[in-house]
């Protein structure tokens, strides 16, 4: 599967991922032989049916969780398990996971703070995750006040102000109104960040994510165009998964009006 290094761009490799393993015990292998890249500036879907692996995934990504063996590379750099990446961001899949400060702005400021950067970055990257979130107008609300929608951009202003290379969003649309999906969809097609969506939620991939990776059972079993992929109903049912209605086919039955 080479389909990353040669997208025609001349974008760089950003991510790396070679032969991963990851096992929770001598019994339970996660992950088995992943491998895969990801070019900069991508934004690529991960789907697969609940328990595949996807959220492991994402934490040997993080450094949170330690590979059993293979390789994680950032533009070259092996990922060390087990000590915090600002680099990579993960957005949680519930935004109450991130959001524990009195206010947003507290919340937002956490992470730089941490960084033990200047007080003037601190702000700087503050209203610059608020405003690209579009929340700039919650930032002295209580976080625990707020709707789904706006903790979910809240909870992503949280991570963007760490500045990570590679965002990584966990069922970012999970129990979202649609005019909140819709303002999340938006946000993610005009972020320029490098990003890894795993969702449910196949219509959001298919508009946000040009390529999407689907994995069962702590393998890769496809990976390319995200439509030609969600198009392949043989593929996506063996799987555990339904075909986005978007691509089902349309066939106007003819109506003989007799007048």
């Amino acid at each position: 599967m080479t389909h990353a290094t040669d997208s025609g761009s001349g974008a760089r490799t950003h991510l790396e991922v070679r032969d991963l393993e990851v096992s929770y015990s001598e019994r339970v292998q996660v992950l088995r032989g992943v491998s895969f890249d990801v070019a900069e500036g991508e934004r690529v879907g991960v789907v697969g049916p609940n328990g595949a692996g996807k959220t492991t995934l994402f934490l040997a990504l993080s450094g949170v969780v330690t590979p059993a063996a293979g390789t994680i590379r950032i533009d070259g750099e092996a990922v060390r398990p087990g000590r915090f990446r600002q680099d990579v961001g993960l957005v949680f899949q519930n935004p109450d996971h991130q959001l524990f400060c009195p206010t947003v702005e507290e919340d937002v400021a956490f992470g730089p703070r941490n960084l033990s950067l200047a007080p003037d970055m601190v702000s700087a990257r503050v209203a610059a995750a608020l405003a690209e979130t579009g929340v700039t107008e919650l930032s002295d609300r209580a976080p625990h006040h707020l709707s789904g929608g706006e903790k979910r951009m809240c909870s992503i202003a949280t991570v963007l102000a760490l500045e990570p290379r590679l965002m990584i969003y966990d069922e970012p649309s999970a129990s979202l109104d649609i005019r909140s999906r819709r303002r999340l969809i938006q946000f993610l097609l005009a972020s320029p960040a490098t990003a890894l969506v795993a969702s449910h939620d196949l219509e959001l991939v298919l508009e946000v994510c040009p390529r999407t990776i689907v994995v069962d059972d702590g393998r890769i079993v496809a990976d390319g165009p995200s439509r030609e992929i969600m198009d392949d109903v043989a593929l996506m049912e063996r799987h555990g998964l339904e075909r986005p209605h978007s691509l089902v086919p349309h066939v106007v039955p003819h109506h003989h009006h007799h007048h």
